[in-house]
């Protein structure tokens, strides 16, 4: 009972205590039980945005939030703590002031000022520090060109914004992979930044681009499985039945020169014997030949096309049969052909002789979706089936010619090439570098690089490249409906 008594006195004193207090007083309580932190000084005493300061003085907090640091009127980041020192790095746009510290309901206030220097002209600070391929990077500093050339790596990146004081930039997609210093340049001004960038990851290289929809575009796919080919700074296609039970043949061309008349329309019904699917065809001088196609009738036979008159002409059949689903390719002013269903050779043709001869026997078991990339005097082969028991197609060959003749090099496989890709593989030359299609992805190969193979885009577009051709420089790809999409690189 006289327990119970002592503690309702106390409570009694102390409420009497509290409610004695006026009006205006505050009861402050210390969350933290800090104590009252002291600033002796701080060093330099003076520096340009971008100077990491020192803050000496006692009873700071080691844990880093504890301490709310600030430089006159603004929030500095405290980026080390100790009992005794604290550690900032002067911001852009900071203005000079005396330093405070708070540490719960303490603080303490410096006795001097520290004086932000004006910047000197050029970068004095970049951010973020680091990012994959397209990530937007904030340059700060003084005095910078009107328009700015933002490069890093020697690669030109695509500014964003630009005033004389911040530029915004695109990191450039062909950056390598490592630590790069970004460069500004323009008005017979240079500026290179004292830190690097750190290119973290690829992103995206490229993307196709939906182009004006041209005449003649069809409502549905049409010319299933027909053949595709560039002449004469013209794209062609067909070269079989447009689809149904319609057995007339036609072939569509689009020349970029007179883009307003769109696919311009042709028909040879009778010139070829029947629709042919899955025609193999190369380009030879000013004439064209086309073969190893389906039914099973028209298997091994060839014709040559003349694009100036419609004119075509049978030539010498293909030596093997099953030459279905092959390929064809000219290097060296001379035509080759192979076939894709087993068959195990590469022949070449002769027009002047009208015969064909083997060049070289091949290594792998099947290449029923198959392209061949000229490249200089090498040819490259691909997708493969090595053997008849291997679960993806992502074999790749090098054919390099030798008179009539050549060799096969094996090289490193292509990645990712268990995607399907029916009965085609769309692919093109640029620059050096091959490139095949596979569904929705793009991937190159350099012939120069240590690790050949990159992925340069993936599944931008929700419909499907079925053929490509380049003319001067631009690569067009089109659907089974003939709508265009241009291959471009991100700068």
């Amino acid at each position: 009972m006289m327990k119970r008594n002592h503690l309702l006195l106390m409570f009694t004193v102390l409420l009497t205590t509290i409610m004695s207090c006026k009006k205006k007083d505050k009861v402050d309580i210390d969350l933290n039980n800090s104590k009252q932190p002291e600033i002796t000084g701080f060093t330099p005493g003076h520096g340009i945005p971008g100077t990491e300061v020192t803050v000496s003085g006692k009873n700071f907090s080691t844990n880093i939030p504890d301490n709310k640091l600030f430089l006159g009127p603004d929030q500095m980041v405290v980026t080390q703590a100790t009992a005794t020192t604290l550690k900032f790095k002067v911001p852009y746009l900071a203005v000079s002031g005396k330093i405070k510290v708070e540490n719960g309901n303490k603080s303490a206030t410096s006795a001097n000022s520290f004086t932000v220097d004006p910047l000197p002209d050029g970068i004095a600070e970049f951010s973020p520090l680091e990012g994959p391929f397209g990530t937007e990077v904030t340059i700060k500093g003084a005095n910078f060109p009107l328009s700015p050339k933002v490069s890093i790596n020697g690669l030109e990146g695509m500014v964003i914004s630009s005033s004389t004081s911040q530029i915004k930039f695109e990191v450039p997609y062909h950056t390598g992979l490592t630590k790069h210093r970004i460069v500004v340049e323009g008005d017979g001004k240079t500026f290179t930044s004292a830190q690097d960038f750190t290119v973290t990851t690829t992103g995206k290289y490229a993307d196709w681009h939906l182009l004006p929809e041209p005449l003649n575009t069809a409502p549905a796919n049409i010319f299933t499985n027909g053949a595709s080919f560039t002449y004469n700074k013209k794209l062609y296609w067909g070269f079989t039945n447009i689809g149904g039970t319609d057995k007339r043949v036609y072939y569509y061309f689009y020349d970029p020169a007179a883009a307003d008349k769109g696919w311009q329309v042709r028909e040879i019904t009778g010139k070829l014997p029947a629709p042919i699917s899955f025609l193999s065809v190369a380009v030879l001088g000013n004439m064209v030949y086309m073969g190893n196609g389906s039914p099973d009738s028209e298997h091994g036979k060839w014709w040559s096309f003349d694009p100036s008159n419609d004119a075509i002409q049978p030539i010498a059949t293909y030596p093997k049969d099953n030459a279905m689903m092959g390929f064809a390719f000219t290097v060296g002013n001379k035509c080759y052909a192979a076939g894709g269903l087993g068959e195990k050779h590469i022949y070449n043709y002769d027009p002047a002789t009208n015969t064909w001869t083997k060049a070289v026997d091949v290594p792998y078991a099947q290449i029923a979706a198959g392209a061949a990339v000229v490249l200089n005097n090498d040819v490259i082969i691909g997708r493969a089936l090595k053997t008849l028991t291997s679960s993806k197609q992502e074999s790749i060959y090098k054919f390099t010619a030798n008179g009539a003749g050549g060799t096969l090099t094996e090289l490193p496989v292509i990645p990712d090439a268990g995607q399907s890709s029916g009965f085609r593989t769309p692919s093109f030359s640029l620059n050096g570098k091959a490139y095949f299609v596979i569904n929705k992805r793009v991937w190159e190969y350099d012939p120069a690089a240590a690790s050949p193979w990159r992925m340069v885009l993936q599944e931008n577009i929700t419909s499907t490249i079925q053929h490509v051709g380049v003319i001067d420089g631009k690569v067009y790809g089109w659907t089974g409906r003939g709508r265009f999409f241009e291959f471009r690189f991100r700068n």
